[in-house]
């Protein structure tokens, strides 16, 4: 069952909770949030949301930082799988698991809405069945986790059974039956919003006071001094011309007038600034689970903005994995014990609230391989730290240039002599590949691993020859991916070409 808003409640969308709001209606409303009847807390929470700066801010930060974590399916540790289970197993329900989530329509939504609890107090996301994705498997399933809003619950005392209040009724913890096996529920015991509540009242009485100091004292008080020797009867008149200047701030008074103001000084300090900083502050510390660091003044610096970055991700990664914990709990357990009964639950879902990429860290990693020897996928790296990487060649004195066939002597005078063209055999031309592949750098990997492979598998001497004619022919291709000069690849076309005509070459 679909649960859908009643035509019987839309008196509701009408009512607007702030007008007339007083602190003892505020602790009213709470007292029948702990008796179970929500729906008037629950609908005052949705506008102070809206209301307060500070509370819209938190609020739509934390929650969108949960939201922006990328999530994975992953499988218990082969060294702690349950005794008698196995890897392949584990991956089964991994497979299964993914396929569930991807056919969720709203996954982002419904992670939200589950944060929204950790404000509201609880979040019921139902679970509506439909025909997932053809590219999945088509068949039926869970396609939807749908939020239902918090005014539309009650329950029966604090510790009630949940029920649905299709009407929004006032004051009821009495509603309709849920089964509430087709539904996912997280649950807080001390919300954000009941401290927001009560901060959000004093606030607006705070600034109400302000209203009307500074609409007394905001402006300076002025008094006109009358000139001497006003003819009697006339007062009122120059009064009234008096308050007409002073209250457009320009015009003419008789000779002998005098503009008088009061000291600024004698208004004395506005408590209300300070007033509602503190009130600001509370809310800020309840989001925050009492971070005292996101509540310091200086946050237009570096250190500071980076103390303040730091608290809320460690506040929004506690949240992510207390979601996580929920759907592991309601959602994880409903398909594989429908897919894989009697086995226990080997694979779970996970918000990667903890796998923050340090890109410095991956390149010292990349780095650190490299010199001892080894080489590291590009696509790798670049999936890892977002950088677009291609491979520079680093020549060697001495090596990554192919040496050379010989086809000079030297003289006895240090000179050299031309020598006679020699015929290749197979055993010459294997001996000069090996020599090339062992004076390759990890830079030109992809012909060093074409040279192994021909070395390898060449059966005869006419494998080897057009195996080199074809190497050859890819060589502009290969030198392009490790990015090789023109001389280098020069030196080699001239070596391959010769071995494959079985001629001496010159270099």
């Amino acid at each position: 069952m679909a649960i859908q808003i009643s035509n019987a409640n839309k008196w509701r969308d009408l009512f607007n909770p702030l007008r007339g709001l007083t602190m003892s209606r505020a602790v009213n409303y709470l007292e029948e949030g702990e008796r179970g009847a929500y729906a008037d807390l629950q609908w005052l929470y949705r506008f102070i949301e809206k209301r307060n700066a500070t509370l819209r801010g938190g609020k739509r930060s934390l929650l969108s930082a949960v939201s922006e974590m990328d999530w994975e399916i992953k499988t218990v540790e082969e060294k702690r799988l349950p005794k008698g289970y196995t890897q392949a197993q584990a991956e089964a329900q991994a497979t299964a698991l993914r396929s569930a989530y991807d056919a969720i329509s709203n996954l982002t939504e419904a992670i939200e809405f589950l944060g929204l609890a950790e404000f509201r107090g609880f979040a019921h996301l139902e679970m509506i069945e439909g025909n997932v994705p053809a590219w999945l498997d088509g068949k039926p399933g869970i396609v939807e986790l749908r939020p239902v809003q918090q005014w539309y619950w009650c329950r029966d005392g604090l510790n009630g059974a949940w029920a649905y209040n299709s009407g929004a009724r006032s004051g009821s913890v009495k509603g309709e039956p849920v089964d509430m096996s087709r539904f996912i529920v997280r649950e807080i015991d001390d919300p954000i919003n009941e401290i927001a509540l009560i901060a959000f009242v004093r606030l607006q009485m705070g600034r109400k006071d302000e209203d009307g100091f500074i609409e007394s004292f905001g402006v300076p008080s002025i008094f006109a001094v009358m000139p001497q020797n006003v003819p009697a009867g006339q007062e009122t008149a120059y009064q009234d011309l008096a308050e007409e200047v002073i209250s457009n701030s320009r015009g003419a008074l008789p000779y002998g007038s005098d503009i008088k103001t009061v000291d600024a000084g004698a208004r004395g300090v506005a408590p209300f600034r300070s007033y509602q900083e503190a009130l600001e502050k509370e809310i800020v510390m309840a989001i925050t689970s009492g971070a005292l660091t996101m509540l310091a003044e200086s946050g237009s610096g570096t250190l500071a903005g980076g103390a303040h970055s730091e608290t809320f991700m460690r506040v929004a990664r506690a949240l992510a994995r207390r979601i996580t914990a929920a759907l592991q709990a309601q959602f994880d357990k409903k398909i594989l014990a429908a897919q894989f009964p009697g086995q226990p639950a080997l694979a779970y879902f996970e918000i990667l609230a903890n796998e923050e990429v340090d890109t410095g860290e991956i390149i010292k990693d990349v780095a650190g391989l490299k010199d001892a020897g080894f080489d590291v996928d590009p696509s790798q790296v670049e999936e890892r730290t977002s950088y677009k990487v291609t491979r520079s060649p680093v020549q060697t004195p001495g090596k990554g240039i192919p040496p050379p066939l010989p086809n000079r002597a030297t003289t006895a005078d240090g000179g050299d002599a031309e020598r006679e063209p020699q015929d290749i055999t197979e055993d010459m031309l294997a001996a000069s590949l090996d020599e090339m592949l062992s004076g390759m750098q990890a830079d030109f990997k992809p012909v060093a691993e074409r040279l192994q492979e021909l070395l390898t598998d060449a059966q005869s001497e006419e494998d080897l020859q057009a195996g080199v004619k074809l190497l050859m022919e890819d060589l502009p291709k290969l030198a392009a991916e490790v990015g090789a000069s023109d001389a280098t690849v020069t030196s080699w076309q001239k070596i391959l070409g010769a071995a494959a005509a079985n001629e001496a070459v010159a270099v």
